[in-house]
């Protein structure tokens, strides 16, 4: 029986969830026959910031870590690991790792071009640019921001009147945009960085 199927043997025998995880987790620490790629979709609160440092020195690991503010930590736990010898494949946030070996996702910096590209061409005359940025320290955000702020200073005819960082959250970007405007009238452009802080602004 290979591996896949004593975990999946494990798991529809268990009474519970929890009893399924430990299992699972029991079988791995037993050095059963050989994983080729452990997936690991824990928390990121609790279960990933253990789990993924402990395993990465062992399998080729895949893990859905998304808590942006804890992500520097996380991959350097990872990449501690992962010295061993086990290639990393990032996929959307990159991490900081000689052992990287793929990378899979956005150009962020390309897309923050792209924004600010599609709002010089939609409006004329002098820009006066409101951003609308989205958890403070996330990678994807950052990269999305330089490439806009470079997109409009090679423009030469516009300016960031002011910048927010919200919340992902709807309901959130909309209080804080609506705030934005109110200080600062003079914007005619607003640019947001992801979709949940696209709609709050744009329901402004």
């Amino acid at each position: 029986m290979d591996t896949l199927h004593q975990l999946m043997n494990f798991i529809s025998r268990s009474p519970s969830p929890y009893h399924a995880v430990g299992s699972a987790a029991a079988l791995l620490e037993e050095g059963g026959p050989p994983v080729d790629v452990l997936l690991l979709c824990g928390g990121s609160a609790g279960d990933l910031p253990r789990q993924s440092p402990r395993y990465a020195g062992r399998f080729h690991i895949v893990d859905s870590f998304d808590t942006h503010a804890r992500a520097p930590d996380h991959f350097a736990a990872v990449d501690a690991a992962a010295q061993a010898g086990v290639r990393i494949v990032s996929i959307d946030s990159g991490v900081d790792s000689s052992q990287v070996s793929t990378y899979i996702g956005t150009d962020n910096y390309a897309a923050g071009q792209m924004a600010a590209q599609a709002a010089l061409e939609q409006v004329e005359g002098p820009l006066s640019v409101g951003l609308v940025n989205y958890d403070e320290g996330t990678a994807n955000g950052q990269e999305r921001e330089r490439g806009v702020l470079d997109a409009l200073t090679r423009c030469g005819r516009a300016s960031v009147a002011a910048e927010i960082t919200t919340l992902v959250d709807a309901g959130q970007a909309r209080e804080d945009t609506a705030a934005l405007l109110a200080g600062h009238p003079d914007i005619n452009v607003l640019v947001a960085f992801n979709e949940p802080t696209s709609v709050g602004a744009a329901q402004v």
